[in-house]
């Protein structure tokens, strides 16, 4: 599964870069690399169209997703957290989720750590908001490192590739993360 964060609140942006189009950059690779490997592929995402697309491994289905990200703009009123209490039963052992936000530290971090306690393999690439010109979320950053969820960080002008190697154990903190 794919959670696609297009909430209003969890957007920054410096002139035409943010936080919604590398997020969706990620969205895409992600789901592209998943479906051209033949595995079903779930997706959420709330923007200016919501969309919910169940598993599947079709070529059609992978079309679907990538349109949307295409079009869905970042202006979403529904939560991640919300989104996440919306099909975790959907979400079952050894179920891969991979997040995509910038969100600042919220109870959805918890929620994240409880699925992953419950043998879902939770995975989040955390966009670094202060770096497109946001609030700081560093407190998410530590938040999902200490719940033991394996996080990307992800700062304006790094390349994903490299971003999306290696993710933060526990207690570990990457210096390229923050921005002061």
């Amino acid at each position: 599964w794919v959670l696609f964060d297009q909430h209003i609140d969890s957007q920054a942006a410096i002139e035409n870069d943010s936080t919604d189009e590398i997020g969706a950059t990620v969205a895409a690779s992600v789901v592209d690399k998943y479906t051209r490997g033949f595995l079903p592929v779930g997706y959420a995402a709330h923007g200016s169209r919501s969309l919910l697309a169940l598993p599947d491994r079709s070529t059609y289905h992978r079309e679907q997703i990538l349109r949307h990200i295409a079009v869905s703009k970042p202006v979403g009123d529904i939560s991640i957290l919300d989104t996440i209490s919306g099909f975790e039963r959907e979400l079952g052992q050894n179920t891969s989720f991979i997040v995509i936000t910038a969100a600042d530290d919220g109870s959805w971090v918890d929620a994240l750590g409880g699925l992953s306690r419950r043998g879902v393999r939770v995975s989040t690439v955390l966009i670094n908001s202060a770096s497109y010109g946001g609030e700081s979320n560093d407190k998410s950053l530590d938040h999902l490192v200490t719940s033991g969820v394996p996080t990307y960080p992800l700062k304006r002008g790094d390349p994903i590739s490299i971003a999306l190697r290696n993710p933060l154990a526990r207690f570990n903190e990457s210096p390229s993360y923050k921005t002061t």
